[in-house]
């Protein structure tokens, strides 16, 4: 099933359909990215995963809907570009050089007056006020450790009295995972209150002192309030824990 030529009838069939919030049987995002830019042929299995998954039809849409402003977004970019330069050509006039004759010779002030009559009128000095310096979020270094909370599964709550909490900007993030957790490489993604990812990031643990260890950089610019964490060793299913995001 095709589901760019279908999504109207797709979209009813989602209305009744449970969802998949623990993404069972998801495939990886590229995948998605190339469902969502038409780069996956249309008898590929996973459009069938598709009519079964809400949360990978949705993101599908979305990222189809995000590769159609960028094609327009470069055409007209293109459109005024070329406008510009094919304006530029039309009003471009070569200058001549100047010639000796036009040139004004200045008068010779010899030193026939006195020293006190040299002094010259002091230039003035146009004040221009300093440009406002570039400003961009700052990665400011946080740890979170999730050894202490228990995975999230429909609305039950972390075991531990309090969420990790982090600032709503882009950040360093440093995670405990839990005991026993695998090295190698994980992403993690910032899910809203109906576990739509918000955010993602990548990076890959490493074992230090009997702890793994997850760094990496999160940009958690959203509006503060519940999140969820969601986590995921490559190939492995998906973890979620409790967050807060606050200043």
């Amino acid at each position: 099933m095709d589901p760019r030529s279908n999504r109207e009838a797709i979209t009813r069939y989602f209305t009744n359909k449970p969802s998949n919030a623990e993404r069972i049987g998801c495939p990886e995002r590229a995948i998605l990215v190339k469902i969502g830019r038409g780069q996956l042929p249309p008898a590929d299995s996973w459009y069938n995963h598709l009519t079964a998954c809400p949360e990978c039809f949705r993101e599908a849409e979305m990222i189809a809907a995000q590769a159609a402003k960028a094609r327009r977004w470069r055409w007209t970019i293109g459109a005024a570009i070329a406008a510009s330069v094919i304006g530029a050509a039309l009003l471009w006039r070569p200058v001549p050089s100047p010639s000796p004759a036009n040139i004004a010779t200045a008068p010779n002030t010899s030193s026939s007056a006195p020293a006190s009559t040299k002094t010259q009128e002091p230039r003035k000095v146009v004040e221009v006020a300093p440009k406002e310096p570039y400003k961009r979020g700052v990665a400011v270094l946080a740890t979170l450790d999730l050894r202490g909370f228990a995975i999230i599964r429909g609305d039950q709550k972390g075991s531990s009295g309090g969420s990790p909490r982090i600032r709503p900007i882009e950040q360093r993030l440093n995670l405990i995972l839990p005991v026993a957790s695998e090295p190698g490489p994980y992403r993690i993604r910032l899910l809203d209150a109906d576990l739509i990812a918000a955010r993602e990031a990548r990076g890959t643990a490493v074992i230090n002192n009997g702890r793994t260890l997850l760094t990496l950089v999160l940009d958690a610019s959203v509006k503060p309030g519940i999140y969820t964490l969601g986590l995921q060793h490559e190939g492995g299913e998906w973890r979620l824990y409790p967050l807060e995001v606050r200043d």
